[in-house]
């Protein structure tokens, strides 16, 4: 009897080491390394919503510096500002000389309602612009690959729909030939989120971006597309900031970035700047962000009847839902408790409960028993 027992005994013993260590290799392991390396997943859901934020348009021209210009610097490609300098002349002539400035080299019309006629269009300038009642600011921005750029953002949200944008983009007569644009290359994206146009880094996804021929016509309707990320910053100029405070340059400097820094005057400052810039990966790091969105890049061309100088790109919002595509834990910890619990219950036949029952009826029976003697 007594072999028996410890047969049994040890039997036992060897089918629950065993189903341990099926639960461990099976399931545990890959649950625990769920959680403490917050491994995460992105859910995609549909929400109907009382107000949306309209895109912030950068308007960019390829080329994107004057061809004429580059010639007389002796310039190969965009990249060569960066890198090479001209004798008595200095970074910021040279960026402001070869790029395409609003209101002297092409001119932004823009309304709010649908119209193919020049009424009720507005001319966009640097600083605060008003719209029918609507706040648009208007801001040259430095880019890496696309030179000076503009910044068109809405400071408004919209509340009904149909909401219509309706951009009208006109080279100026005095540009020579080779400088008229071939294209024009129009980003959308939230007002927190534009910064990856300066160095053309979107760690996190891809922002939309509508390229367009001149003297064309085209409408798009817009369907928006909302990521929330578990982690990023809140201000990518704040984050610059505080890398730049360890960068080893002599001049502290800005080039192609939204810093409030002055403009840097040789290439070899600007050399500095970027490389300690890809040192400590800033481009990335600051570049992300907890909450963005992109919109539909769909694209229709408009027939046109006459032959017009500009181009026009009409903008539809008409919808007030969006697909909200948000980054969680694949495993929180209630999550892990209760499956892990649950597995273990699977597995072993294992739960709580008896061992509270058991503790509680030994509690009744102490407190019981002393009333009776």
């Amino acid at each position: 009897m007594f072999t028996v027992k410890v047969i049994k005994i040890l039997a036992t013993l060897c089918l629950y080491c065993a189903l341990f260590a099926f639960f461990c290799y099976f399931y545990l392991i890959e649950q625990m390394t769920d959680f403490f390396k917050r491994n995460m997943i992105v859910t995609s859901r549909i929400e109907e919503v009382d107000v949306l934020e309209p895109p912030t348009f950068t308007i960019c021209i390829d080329p994107p510096f004057k061809t004429s210009v580059a010639a007389k610097y002796d310039y190969a490609d965009q990249a060569d500002i960066f890198r090479k300098d001209v004798p008595k002349t200095s970074f910021a002539d040279r960026f402001t000389n070869l790029s395409y400035i609003l209101n002297q080299d092409y001119d932004i019309h823009l309304t709010l309602h649908e119209s193919i006629h020049n009424e009720g269009k507005v001319r966009l300038v640097d600083g605060t612009n008003m719209i029918r009642g609507k706040k648009y600011q208007v801001q040259p921005i430095m880019t890496w690959a696309h030179g000076l750029c503009s910044k068109v953002q809405p400071e408004f949200q919209v509340t009904k729909v149909p909401f219509h944008t309706h951009l009208f983009l006109e080279p100026k007569g005095s540009l020579q030939d080779m400088d008229q644009p071939r294209k024009f290359i129009i980003y959308l994206t939230s007002n927190n989120t534009w910064q990856g146009i300066v160095n053309h880094i979107w760690p996190q996804y891809n922002p939309s971006i509508l390229t367009i021929n001149p003297k064309s016509s085209y409408y798009m309707i817009a369907k928006k597309t909302e990521y929330l990320f578990d982690e990023g910053v809140e201000s990518s100029e704040d984050c610059w900031m505080k890398f730049i405070e360890y960068f080893k340059c002599k001049n502290k400097c800005r080039y192609a970035t939204f810093v409030d820094l002055p403009l840097c005057n040789t290439s070899k400052e600007v050399q500095c700047m970027m490389e300690e810039g890809a040192k400590y990966i800033v481009y990335t790091i600051c570049n992300k962000k907890r909450k963005g969105f992109t919109f539909t890049e769909e694209l229709e061309e408009m027939k046109r009847y006459k032959d017009l100088n500009w181009t026009e790109i009409d903008v539809e919002l008409w919808s007030m839902s969006k697909m909200v595509k948000e980054e969680v834990d694949v495993i929180t910890l209630p999550e892990l408790i209760g499956s892990v619990g649950g597995s273990m219950g699977m597995f072993f036949g294992f739960t709580i409960a008896p061992f509270i029952w058991y503790w509680m009826n030994k509690c009744i029976e102490r407190i019981v028993n002393q009333s009776i003697k």
